[in-house]
Parts: C-alpha cells; sequence; structure tokens
C-alpha cells in the first residue's frame, strides 16, 4: 500500500502538533516535519531540536493517530564544508529517530561529484545508526539539478543508502520530462513529492522562486503527473508538497482535506490508466 503524506511545506504556517492533526483528520497516513527554520528568513522556526515540549506533543500525537514521519528536512551540501561539521546535524538526526522519520532530505550545491559524494557517503554513514535515509533532492540553482544527476551522486561509492526525491515541480521546471523518468533513476527514487503547476516555466527569476511558495494542488494544473506516475514503483511513498496560496485563510484541517482530496483523485486516475495498460 502506498504511503500517502503531507508535507510541511502545504502547512508551512501550521506549528509540527498540528499538522499531525489536520494531515490524520484529512485521511493521510504520514506527514513530513522541518526540524527548525527553512529556507526563507520569514519561514517559522519550530523547536523542535531535543527533548523540548512540542517535540513531546508531537510524538504523542503521533501515536494518537497512528500516524507515521515519513521525511524530515533536512540537510545541505556545501562546497568546502564537511556535513560532519554541521553544528545541528547530530540533534537533527536525534529528532528524526525520535519522531521515528523514514527520509532526510538533502540538497547539494556542491558542483564537484567528487566532494559531494564523499560528503553524501559521510552522510549515508552518519545516518545508519538512526534508521533514517538520505534522499537527495534535485533542485534549480543547485549543484544537482537535474533527474540525471541525481542518479549519477547516488551511485557513486558510499553511497548506496542514498535516494532520490522527486519533486514533480523541480523535475518540469529544470529541464526534465516525462521520458527522463528511466532507467537507473527510477530504480532510486525513494520519495515523490506531489504538485502541480503550469505547463510553462515563468520567465522572471523572482516569479520562479516565488512559484515553488505558491504551487497548484495536484490535477490542478497542467503538468503531466499521471505520466510520471505510472513509470514509477506503485510502492514509492508520495508526500503532497502543494502551497497553494489560494488557500490561505482557510482552516489547517480544511486545507488539508482539499490537498488529500486532489492527491487521491490523481493517484485513483492512475491506477484506472496503468490498469488499462495492463489489460492492454
Amino acid at each position: 500500500m502506498r504511503v500517502l503524506s503531507l508535507a510541511h511545506l502545504t502547512l508551512l504556517d501550521v506549528s509540527p502538533p498540528e499538522l499531525v492533526d489536520a494531515a490524520a483528520q484529512a485521511g493521510f497516513d504520514a506527514v513530513s516535519i522541518r526540524l527548525g527554520r527553512g529556507a526563507q528568513p520569514t519561514d517559522p522556526d519550530w523547536p523542535m531540536l531535543g527533548d523540548t515540549p512540542m517535540r513531546r506533543d508531537t510524538r504523542q500525537r503521533l501515536a494518537e493517530t497512528g500516524l507515521q514521519v515519513l521525511e524530515v528536512e533536512g540537510v545541505s551540501i556545501l562546497p568546502g564544508r564537511s556535513v560532519a561539521d554541521l553544528k545541528r546535524l547530530g540533534a537533527l538526526l536525534e529528532s528524526a529517530q525520535v519522531l521515528g522519520a523514514r527520509f532526510l532530505t538533502v540538497a547539494s550545491f556542491d558542483t564537484e561529484l567528487a566532494h559531494a559524494a564523499e560528503e553524501l557517503a559521510t552522510l549515508c554513514a552518519l545516518t545508519a545508526p538512526y534508521a533514517v535515509q538520505p534522499v537527495v533532492e534535485f533542485l534549480a540553482r543547485s549543484g544537482v539539478s537535474r533527474l540525471d544527476q541525481a542518479a549519477t551522486l547516488v551511485a557513486q561509492p558510499g553511497c548506496e543508502r542514498a535516494g532520490i526525491l522527486m519533486d514533480m515541480l523541480h523535475l518540469f521546471r529544470t529541464g526534465g520530462s516525462v521520458t527522463d523518468v528511466e532507467g537507473d533513476a527510477v530504480e532510486r527514487v525513494a520519495l515523490i513529492q506531489l504538485c502541480d503547476a503550469p505547463r510553462e516555466r515563468p520567465t522572471a527569476e523572482t516569479e520562479q522562486r516565488a512559484e515553488s511558495r505558491n504551487r497548484r494542488l495536484p490535477g490542478e494544473g497542467e503538468l503531466p503527473l499521471k505520466e510520471v506516475l505510472s513509470r514509477l514503483p506503485a510502492d514509492v511513498p508520495i508526500s503532497v508538497e502543494s502551497p497553494a496560496a489560494r488557500l490561505q485563510g482557510l482552516p489547517a484541517p480544511e486545507r488539508a482535506r482539499l490537498a488529500y482530496a486532489a492527491a487521491r483523485r490523481v493517484l485513483d486516475s492512475c491506477i484506472q490508466v496503468c490498469q488499462h495498460v495492463d489489460s492492454a
């Protein structure tokens, strides 16, 4: 059975305990959680590192609802720096273990494959005792900006434990297409982030950056989501990462419900398409 998770970015204004409650009410199986501040200065900085009251509350609500933590964010590989020296890495991994997280998101901003692979291998070794798997997300304006580059990175020696995080928006905004989802890359995709968007990429860089924080719900845009999903194993977990500005102002449980319903329609439609192809 495919795990369907609610990504924290979809409800970024909501604390982790509230996120768990909203996801459970909507029907999700899991959540993703940001452990600390996000990429933007205005992002909330939730006190989730260490034995804090909020982390204890989150863990209690996970136990009460039966939800799991699919992924936690995240670690960056930077040029000339070692991930082993990151000040908060130990606390992040400890919290990931306490919450039972399955994946740790990783972004590489190093264009040198050898150094990026060395750092990813270090992460693979460091995360193993915590039972969390690093997943590399390819992003525009980063050192690993395409699916094929992510596949090359995780194929390097020492990186066997790592997987690929495929964000549907980034797949198409970094020049990718449906036909790129094949071969070794497919085998290493461990996690999908699902959203939708117009087919055409915004032209201005400011608009491109803004788009990552204002996406469409699955099925409400023009990305060929079903075609991509049909090329991936049916058991790869999905995290619905669809922060939609038009939904701001609605209560968190209602936003979560709409995100779940939209993702479910796309997945059910994909199943029908796959069954038709198999029977043809």
